[in-house]
């Protein structure tokens, strides 16, 4: 619990949900969004509080175009996205048993780590069987990993199969990733608390 109040505190929110603004995003401002500018848009604070850019420039992802490549439910990434310094891997699956199994991917030889705000390629991977190539018994898939934890610089990115013409759901990599999921699960006590 202290971690997490700590780290609300880290993510722009004063000292966590409820305190004392009445709104329960904890900025003193009364207006619900957590940036402490009183309005409810979501400001320019410099906090990096998810709602704005905040110091690292990375913008938010609805502010930019879609990539035009198809969605694929076979390239799976953290869709709440990376820090820069952490171990960061996308998963290609390949479904052999369960509700999927009469769909099948095979992986292509290399995918793209692409900018999404730029469209420029930033990083060739190359797959890697995981375990071998066996099937897991518990989700029933086939599995190959594509480890980009070199690529450190914050921005929002995709991984793209050029080969299939799909790609990954488009994720961040930047310092404060998890801020909003914490302020969003810290604010689910505040609301929830009797009394």
């Amino acid at each position: 619990m202290a971690a997490g109040l700590l780290a609300a505190a880290s993510c722009g929110g004063g000292s966590g949900p409820g305190s004392g603004d009445g709104d329960g995003d904890g900025d003193g401002d009364g207006d619900g969004d957590g940036d402490g500018d009183g309005s409810a848009t979501g400001g320019s604070s410099g906090n990096p509080d998810c709602l704005d850019p905040g110091p690292s420039g990375v913008p938010v992802e609805a502010s930019l175009t879609s990539p035009s490549e198809t969605l694929s439910p076979f390239i799976v990434v953290d869709q709440f996205g990376y820090l820069p310094d952490s171990e960061k891997i996308a998963v290609l699956r390949d479904p052999r048993t369960g509700f999927d199994s009469a769909e099948s991917y095979a992986p292509s030889a290399t995918y793209d780590l692409v900018d999404v705000a730029s469209g420029d390629v930033v990083d060739t991977l190359t797959p890697v069987a995981w375990n071998s190539g066996a099937e897991n018994t518990q989700s029933g898939d086939a599995a190959w990993w594509l480890d980009f934890s070199s690529h450190t610089e914050p921005g929002v990115y995709y991984v793209r199969d050029t080969e299939k013409g799909v790609r990954s759901a488009v994720f961040r990599v930047v310092s404060y990733v998890y801020c909003e999921v914490m302020r969003y699960g810290m604010g689910t006590f505040f609301y929830q608390r009797a009394g």
